[in-house]
């Protein structure tokens, strides 16, 4: 043994303690290996506990954001933004009662009139 060792020998025997390799160590080693165990057991139970409530926390989360993505996106279809889908992949709207895309109206016969009309496109 050492100065060291002796010295802590000298301390233990002084307050009524077992010598080092007596018959209380082996007691105590076995306890705090006990204890070591226990202590070990639940930290890692608590430590489960934890890592189920982050990825709840987590989850909740990622179902949230999707719905809120989701409603809009539904939104933004519903207002025919230009930044919308394309044309061609927006739903059409249902049928009106009178079947199809039908334009009903009154019109009027107008008359020709001759080389004069403003409106008509020259050639």
């Amino acid at each position: 043994m050492n100065d060291f060792q002796r010295f802590i020998e000298s301390q233990r025997q002084a307050q009524g303690g077992a010598p080092a390799g007596g018959p209380g160590a082996f007691l105590a080693r076995a306890v705090g290996m006990v204890a070591a165990v226990g202590v070990l057991a639940i930290s890692l139970i608590f430590g489960a506990f934890v890592i189920t409530a982050v990825l709840a926390i987590a989850l909740v989360a990622a179902v949230a954001f999707r719905v809120w993505f989701w409603w809009h996106q539904r939104k933004l279809r519903a207002s025919g933004s230009p930044h919308g889908p394309s044309p061609s992949r927006r739903p059409r709207p249902p049928p009106r009662a009178g079947g199809g895309d039908v334009v009903e109206g009154e019109f009027e016969v107008v008359e020709e009139h001759g080389d004069d009309d403003p409106h008509r496109p020259r050639s």
